[in-house]
């Protein structure tokens, strides 16, 4: 899953256990009937895609799975993707620095 709204979409998705289980990854003023709404569990199996809910979100949209098989296609190798969000990913990262 890749959009501009990945956090609400998380939040959507995924059950409560998350909020307890990492308070870190939502802001805290935020209304507790909107932090992890959602019935999944991340070890869920999507059965007609046979993977899990967790793995689902974090695989790359499609039009980033085309652009990087046509960079392999052309240079063979790639070390590093540094996806970029602008969905205020980075002020939630404060505990990591």
């Amino acid at each position: 899953m890749g959009s501009n709204g990945l956090t609400s979409a998380r939040h959507d998705i995924f059950a409560y256990y998350l909020a307890e289980k990492y308070p870190e990854s939502f802001d805290p003023s935020i209304s507790g009937d909107l932090v992890y709404s959602g019935k999944l569990r991340l070890t869920d199996m999507i059965k007609e895609l046979k993977i899990d809910a967790g793995k689902l979100v974090l695989s790359p949209p499609a039009p980033m799975r085309l652009s990087l098989r046509r960079f392999l296609n052309q240079c063979g190798k790639i070390f590093t993707v540094w996806y970029i969000g602008s969905g205020g990913g980075q002020t939630k990262n404060y505990a990591l620095y």
